[in-house]
């Protein structure tokens, strides 16, 4: 079975004009892939999840109480995982949002024609206490 997934890639890739390499590709690929579309993510994570559980081996359902409960939990299991999944990708946003934003190109302020002249600030002539005359009290 595997060889013949195998060969089927081959000739997907090496011939991709071929008609059977076109029939192949909406069977292997496409229909699939739109059957997945359809699927919404914790659904996805449930059928990662009880294929996990079926591969661990029938101790693990039976200590469970039976499939329908390996079911529920496997279920239960998909939605934590999937409020993680959703509460990761929320932090990563609020992180990442004000470095974009720090990023992004500010537009520049037009020059206005009359510029502000700063006024000098002139020293007295007596700057220095040593030099002022000096006032008897």
């Amino acid at each position: 079975m595997l060889q013949m997934l195998i060969g089927s890639m081959i000739v997907m890739r090496v011939f991709p004009d071929l008609p059977i390499a076109r029939q192949l590709h909406r069977w292997l690929v496409e229909a699939p892939a739109a059957r997945l579309a359809r699927l919404h993510p914790v659904q996805v994570i449930f059928v990662i999840i009880v294929g996990g559980v079926l591969l661990a081996g029938g101790e693990i359902i039976l200590l469970m109480g039976g499939a329908e409960a390996a079911m529920a939990l496997s279920w239960q299991l998909s939605l934590y995982l999937d409020a993680g999944a959703a509460l990761a990708v929320a932090s990563t946003i609020a992180r990442v949002k004000p470095f974009l934003m720090m990023l992004r190109p500010r537009p520049m302020r037009p020059r206005t024609a009359a510029r502000r002249r700063r006024e000098r600030v002139t020293s007295s002539p007596f700057a220095n206490d040593d030099d002022r005359p000096a006032i008897a009290a």
